[in-house]
């Protein structure tokens, strides 16, 4: 019996020197973490237009999209295996995010970045995250 492989992709989105963070619903696996908003990967799907959907039907949110950042595969499971791809990327003029599963989520600079509780996956590349922009 092979390994069950899940592609996720998170949206690392900037408006201004603040980076989006969305808190997961009360219904969802991990109430109440922080994450980088975006999910799975439908079959077919490439990881730019997965976040592109999961954007809009999360948070209404319109971004431009610039280029994968950090790619994280782990093993949450036996027989799971979870390939997350964190992409950069820039809110839009005029689209700001909307609460659409009744998530809360917040803008960060990079001294507030640890002030929320990340999903474990995402431990990881807060680090990465507060190293870029803190140079």
């Amino acid at each position: 019996m092979g390994c069950k492989v899940i592609e996720v992709v998170a949206g690392v989105i900037f408006n201004g020197s603040k980076v989006l963070a969305a808190q997961r619903p009360e219904d969802k696996a991990c109430a109440g973490s922080w994450e980088f908003p975006g999910g799975k990967l439908e079959p077919g799907e490439s990881p730019a237009a997965a976040l592109q959907r999961e954007l809009r039907e999360e948070l209404a949110l319109d971004v431009q999209l610039h280029h994968s950042m950090y790619r994280l595969e782990f093993v949450p499971e036996v027989g799971k295996q979870i390939i997350l791809h964190f992409i950069r990327a820039q809110k839009l003029p005029g689209s700001e995010p909307q609460a659409c599963e009744g998530q809360k989520f917040r803008w960060l600079g990079a001294d507030e970045l640890t002030s929320v509780a990340w999903l474990p996956s995402d431990k990881s590349f807060v680090e990465y995250l507060y190293n870029i922009m803190n140079k």
